[in-house]
């Protein structure tokens, strides 16, 4: 168990704001994606692709249990491939093979009156 996991109920929630709405997300998995070096570009291992835009149902359901298997701590939020997800990735200092990946689920978004 890692200590991040103690951080997730102060810090669940990430509201992004652009110049025409609010978008607000739950952080729904935090997880180490394994990077593979081809052509001397970063690629996420077979099957943990975190950028696309839409995901085919068996994809999305295959993607969530390797996520499952990587994830640094569980947060009971539930997915579907219908959501609109928000993707976040970083370097892991220690680990230069991996990425961390933050996975949040769109709750809202409101406009924002010009």
């Amino acid at each position: 168990e890692l200590i991040y996991e103690e951080n997730y109920e102060a810090n669940k929630y990430v509201c992004i704001i652009t110049a025409t709405e609010i978008r607000y997300y739950e952080i729904a998995h935090v997880f180490s994606c394994p990077i593979e070096k081809e052509f001397g570009t970063d690629y996420p291992i077979q099957g943990m692709d975190y950028n696309y835009l839409s995901y085919e149902d068996d994809y999305f359901t295959n993607y969530l249990e390797l996520i499952k298997e990587h994830e640094w701590y569980s947060t009971d939020v539930e997915l579907t491939n219908q959501d609109h997800l928000l993707t976040l990735q970083t370097c892991i200092e220690a680990y230069p093979e991996e990425r961390e990946i933050v996975l949040c689920k769109e709750l809202n978004r409101v406009s924002i009156s010009q």
